[in-house]
């Protein structure tokens, strides 16, 4: 029986090891396709690792796109300065608010009692910001206009998100979102910024209170540009062309089998 037992020890092993080395070559060749078809380079760097190739490629082009990128920013400043001017609304209308209050279980009960909360009918105002917060639909960017609450998440260190429910009868913030998703100044997908240019004071109702987050019908935005080092600057340009590059690896990696 030992002996029995032992044979079909040895062959479970044999066939882990096979189904290692099998991953371990595809993985090989999987680099070797991605950095001679599709980056173009024979580098140690690249044939190590894509993904690090791509970071110090990503760090190369910022440094040559730095005065580029910043010009690009101050010009929309300027859309953003005025956006709030565009459409006047009353502010004195507006209760300020800390989305910390809706932290609540309260607050969630009656929502899935599907009970009618007082704090929907209140025009509100809050801090905001445009990155910091994540759900699967934000990731799989199914939800694509959104924003995040000022405050983070103690469980999970994320802010809440904000999904935009009146998003298409706003031409103009649609286009302003856009030109910041563009720039890499909001996160969006996978690509994650860890760098807020902007605080935004957000006017309009709270429609509906989950776990992860929040709807709202925005009635108006304030955007205040925060004081950021050229350094900072430069990291977020870094990280904007780096997932822009790596999302293109992964298409092409994707339309290979390998």
């Amino acid at each position: 029986m030992k002996y029995i037992l032992s044979i079909i020890a040895i062959i479970v092993i044999a066939l882990i090891y096979e189904s290692s080395q099998k991953e371990k070559k595809t993985e090989r060749l999987k680099k070797v396709v991605t950095c001679q078809e599709f980056l173009k380079t024979n580098s140690k760097e690249c044939l190590e690792s894509p993904w690090l190739y791509v970071g110090l490629k990503s760090e190369e082009k910022a440094i040559k796109e730095i005065e580029n990128f910043k010009a690009e920013i101050n010009k929309l400043n300027i859309e953003l300065d005025n956006f709030f001017n565009n459409k006047k609304i009353n502010e004195s209308e507006y209760q300020i608010i800390s989305w910390s209050d809706f932290d609540r279980v309260d607050y969630l009960i009656k929502e899935i009692n599907k009970e009618k909360l007082a704090i929907y009918d209140k025009k509100i105002v809050a801090i905001s910001k445009l990155s910091g917060c994540l759900t699967v639909e934000t990731l799989k960017s199914e939800i694509e206009y959104f924003l995040c609450s000022d405050n983070i998440n103690k469980d999970d260190e994320f802010r809440t998100t904000i999904y935009i429910n009146n998003i298409e009868e706003l031409t103009n913030l649609k286009k302003v979102l856009d030109k910041l998703s563009i720039l890499g100044l909001r996160s969006e997908g996978l690509f994650r910024s860890n760098i807020n240019l902007y605080d935004l004071q957000v006017y309009g109702k709270i429609k509906k209170i989950e776990i992860m987050h929040y709807e709202m019908e925005v009635h108006n935005i304030k955007f205040f540009k925060k004081l950021v080092s050229d350094k900072q600057i430069l990291n977020m340009l870094e990280k904007k062309i780096f997932w822009s590059d790596w999302n293109k690896v992964r298409e092409f990696q994707n339309s290979r089998s390998f």
